[in-house]
């Protein structure tokens, strides 16, 4: 798989090596060029990622380690991570929120929570339409016992790689046939799957009106304006 799927990235570096070694290639072309190779670059760090976390998960060395933490924080890593990995401008990626969230906390693995939330919103802006907006919205709610809960959703309108199957869309490898182009290893979404069972939740998908939603629900903490509990120093990848 690693093979199959890398030899596309490096394939275009090569070609733009190739490329760039001439004298007469033009400035724009130039330029193209190494925005094309920069992606191939941070392509291939995607899929060695997904299947360092992959191995790290299988291995039994991600121990959920729960902590208070800030959800903007995290947010705020998320989207300058998914914008570089996908060498897009800042607005393409929206943050919505139905309330104020600036004292929102959880009380869960902040490692956990960031790699899903790369993953959903990695996907998003890979197989969306170039030129359509990525939006996270986070939305305050109540469970069956009234215990307060948010919800995070990422959503995206459907590209030219047409939608998920909602069958298959969290099994181990799974691609679309029409995403065979695009490099990938088909474990992201798997991955945060047992990733948000383990923290004990489920991301769901939905399809409506052209978009495609992957939401989750966790238990909110607290906010810190009524509380004056710390939370803890987080330690997410920002790499």
């Amino acid at each position: 798989m690693l093979v199959h799927e890398i030899k596309t990235p490096l394939t275009v570096l090569q070609l733009g090596a190739n490329a760039l070694a001439k004298d007469t290639i033009a400035p724009e072309r130039k330029k193209a060029w190494n925005t094309r190779m920069l992606t191939g670059i941070k392509s291939i760090v995607h899929i060695l990622d997904n299947c360092s976390q992959t191995e790290r998960y299988e291995g039994g060395v991600m121990a959920v380690v729960p902590m208070n933490f800030f959800v903007a924080e995290v947010l705020d890593i998320v989207k300058l991570q998914a914008l570089d990995q996908a060498n897009d401008t800042p607005d393409r990626l929206q943050l919505r929120f139905e309330s104020p969230m600036d004292g929102l906390q959880l009380h869960t693995d902040p490692s956990y929570f960031q790699i899903m939330l790369n993953n959903l919103v990695g996907n998003a802006l890979k197989y969306s339409q170039a030129d359509s907006a990525v939006v996270v919205q986070l939305s305050r709610l109540t469970d069956a016992q009234g215990a307060p809960r948010i919800q995070i959703a990422v959503r995206n309108t459907i590209g030219p790689w047409g939608s998920p199957d909602p069958e298959k869309v969290f099994s181990r490898y799974y691609r679309s046939d029409k995403a065979s182009s695009v490099s990938g290893t088909g474990l992201g979404l798997w991955l945060s799957q047992k990733l948000a069972e383990r923290l004990g939740t489920r991301i769901q998908l939905s399809l409506e009106a052209g978009q495609v939603v992957f939401w989750f629900t966790l238990p909110v903490l607290q906010d810190t304006e009524n509380s004056s509990d710390t939370p803890l120093t987080i330690a997410v990848q920002t790499s």
